[in-house]
């Protein structure tokens, strides 16, 4: 029975690992309850899934889809905040949440490469995907405002000129 058990939750790890490539692993030792369920909200809200694991666990599923070096990240209370494509935001969430609770961010698995603390809190800097698109389309618009007053510019010397040759052929 417990060795099914054990299987059903690599099983499971294995398939959030392949689901979500990139997450950041911390410890959650010193946390209430309450400061958890706050965490996973706060998480959630990003579209992040936060998990408590065991490390012989995780570490065997993170094997069977090819993540090595993962030993040291994975040592005493570990708990992993699946991220996603929202890496930056879910490091963002977690790094705020450190400053005012006694979580402590061991590492990060991102684009395939495994990252410290400092690496996870320089990631957090970085602006996520919401605010990428919000550029991108801020900088559309000023393109395309651009170019409509551009257009107006030219067809208005246009209907200028139109008007004087009209003016000059009355005569």
């Amino acid at each position: 029975m417990a060795n099914e058990s054990k299987e059903k939750q690599v099983a499971e790890l294995k398939d959030r690992f392949q689901g979500s490539p990139d997450f950041i692993v911390t410890d959650y030792r010193g946390l209430t309850v309450e400061q958890l369920s706050e965490l996973r909200r706060t998480l959630r809200k990003e579209g992040i899934q936060f998990k408590v694991v065991k490390n012989n666990l995780a570490l065997i599923a993170l094997k069977d889809v090819g993540v090595d070096g993962a030993e040291e990240y994975f040592a005493g209370p570990t708990s992993v905040a699946f991220t996603g494509a929202e890496t930056p935001a879910g490091a963002k969430a977690l790094v705020e949440f450190q400053k005012k609770t006694s979580l402590q961010i061991k590492g990060g698995y991102i684009d395939g490469t495994f990252f410290g603390p400092d690496g996870v809190d320089q990631i957090s800097k970085m602006p996520g995907k919401k605010e990428l698109l919000a550029q991108i389309a801020g900088g559309m618009n000023s393109i395309l405002a651009r170019f409509a007053g551009d257009m107006r510019s030219v067809l208005s010397t246009f209907a200028g000129c139109l008007q004087a040759l009209a003016e000059k052929q009355s005569k």
